[in-house]
Formats: C-alpha cells, structure tokens, sequence
C-alpha cells in the first residue's frame, strides 16, 4: 500500500498537475488562418512553377517565399 502511494504521490501527481497546463498552451488555427496559408502556399508554388525552380532548390525557394524574403 506504501508502494502505491508512493507511486501516485512522486509520478501521478506532478503529471495530473501538468497536463491541463500544457494543454492550454497549444492552440489550433483557425479556419481563416488555414486559407491564408494555403493561399499563401498555392502562390509560392505557382511562383516556383513559373520560374523553372528546380527540384533540387525548390525547398529553399519555398522556405524563402513563405517566410516573405
């Protein structure tokens, strides 16, 4: 018995403390969000496409025009 409180007590405890925090912190996008993004990404490949970008270099064009540079 000394066992299992011990148990609940050093393991169970923290973690039941803990996981309503962590999931507070996470939030999913909105649906606006998600069509800007996807706008956002259709443009920059469209982009790629219309200028011949590579496979090879295709990441790094992508990551650039995505991140606005």
């Amino acid at each position: 018995m000394r066992r299992i409180a011990f148990v609940l007590t050093v393991f169970v405890g923290p973690a039941l403390l803990l996981v309503p925090h962590a999931l507070a912190q996470t939030s999913q996008p909105t649906p606006e969000q998600l069509k800007a993004a996807n706008a956002k990404f259709t443009a920059c490949q469209n982009k790629a496409v219309a200028t011949k970008v590579g496979p090879k270099d295709r990441r790094a064009f992508m990551k650039s025009c995505l991140a606005g540079s």
